[in-house]
């Protein structure tokens, strides 16, 4: 890879990522980008779901 670090990536790719603001070289066939990204709470995916069976009368937690 032709730098080392990722704020020297060239941004919008070079050019092949207009209007994105996102950092990345092609590098052989492949793409090496960086971004940042908010924080992100994924607490209430883990905190389950309700689904109904398939009698309806009773529940499950999955």
């Amino acid at each position: 890879m032709p730098v080392s670090k990722p704020s020297e990536l060239p941004e919008n790719g070079g050019g092949r990522w207009p209007h994105t603001g996102f950092r990345s070289v092609q590098w052989g066939d492949m793409e090496v980008g960086y971004t940042v990204a908010p924080a992100v709470d994924c607490a209430p995916g883990y905190q389950g779901c309700r689904v109904a069976c398939a009698s309806a009368l009773t529940t499950a937690t999955c």
